[in-house]
């Protein structure tokens, strides 16, 4: 009978080792999936829950806008009634003489009326820096991009008395009109992506549908009034590459002359409160919060010596979670720290 023979297994320290050691590295492993199955989770979570925050807020800014453009439009009819009744009054009043060469005939009746917002040019371009389409004003600056800031407290001075009030906010700091058209064609450039998410003005909006409709934007308000051809024309370009038609200032009797319109309302105290209506976190940051963020911890005139290298860094990382375009916290704050240092 052929004998067997037994191998016999040595059992080292080393294999001992290693065999006690594995259920650890296996208990390290799945907790290490687990935690980021949880920080997934919360991310998904939140973005959901901002998603509806921003889909209510979208409403309810649709809802206010139709309230302003209504209430603007009884306002220019009622001044050029009131302008209309004026006139016939001045008309048949006989000229009247004061013994006193400093005094006026008639008693004012109230202060000076404000002036009628300025329209502004809007262009749709390509950006060398960004190497894509974008929105810019292309008009002449003026200085009603700022926007006029109402008085916080009842004025009960005399027409002669009062005197425009200048912002006070560290980030809204005292600006020429050509910074100002600087800073909002910088908050512009960096909602690029989103360009062609936007619907032309003749298709309702609708609060039950995704959110998707992108109002809370700054070129959300830059396109309020423009044509539906210019939509028509905002399709036609491709993102981070040639455009597919020449985006130079076009004349009036050009063939791309739609891709210019004119627009209001798109002022710096405007995206400022735009920029307050939306929620601050530590995961995202939006394009129109950004320079007034900026500007608060670094100031406008670092700022503004800084958009192009800041508008080409950080137009590499937006991106659109469907409702607008945002940017990652941590990477903002890695761009800001590599241009403008840590001190602010």
């Amino acid at each position: 009978m052929p004998s067997r023979t037994r191998t016999k297994i040595q059992t080292t320290p080393e294999n001992t080792q290693d065999v006690s050691a594995s259920p650890d590295k296996q208990t390290s492993s799945d907790k290490a999936k687990v935690r980021r199955a949880q920080v997934r989770s919360a991310q998904i979570k939140h973005r959901q829950r901002k998603a509806e925050y921003i889909k209510e807020l979208e409403t309810e800014i649709e809802q206010l806008r139709n309230k302003i453009a209504s209430t603007r439009k009884e306002t220019h009819v009622l001044h050029k009634e009131n302008q209309a009744l004026l006139s016939q009054v001045q008309q048949s009043l006989p000229v009247l003489t004061s013994s006193n060469p400093n005094g006026p005939l008639l008693p004012s009746t109230g202060g000076p009326t404000p002036p009628m917002e300025e329209d502004i040019t809007m262009t749709l371009g390509f950006d060398e820096i960004l190497n894509s389409p974008c929105f810019y004003i292309s008009s002449s600056p003026s200085s009603s991009l700022m926007g006029s800031t109402p008085p916080t407290t009842m004025d009960t001075t005399s027409p002669d008395q009062a005197a425009p009030i200048a912002p006070t906010l560290p980030c809204l700091p005292e600006m020429t009109p050509h910074q100002i058209q600087q800073a909002i064609n910088f908050i512009l450039a960096l909602e690029h992506i989103c360009r062609n998410h936007h619907h032309p003005p003749s298709i309702p909006f609708k609060s039950s549908s995704s959110p998707n409709n992108h109002i809370l934007m700054a070129s959300s308000l830059a396109l309020r009034t423009a044509p539906e051809p210019v939509f028509h024309t905002i399709n036609k370009t491709t993102l981070f590459g040639t455009p597919l038609m020449s985006f130079r200032p076009p004349s009036p009797d050009s063939e791309d002359a739609q891709v210019s319109w004119q627009t209001s309302g798109l002022t710096l105290l405007n995206l400022y409160g735009l920029a307050c209506t939306l929620q601050a976190d530590n995961i995202d940051i939006y394009p129109v919060q950004v320079w007034f963020e900026l500007v608060a911890r670094y100031g406008a005139d670092v700022i503004l010596t800084q958009t192009d290298e800041l508008k080409k860094k950080l137009g590499k990382v937006v991106r659109c979670p469907r409702y607008g375009a945002v940017l990652d916290r941590k990477i903002f704050e890695k761009v800001v720290e590599e241009v403008l240092g840590g001190d602010g």
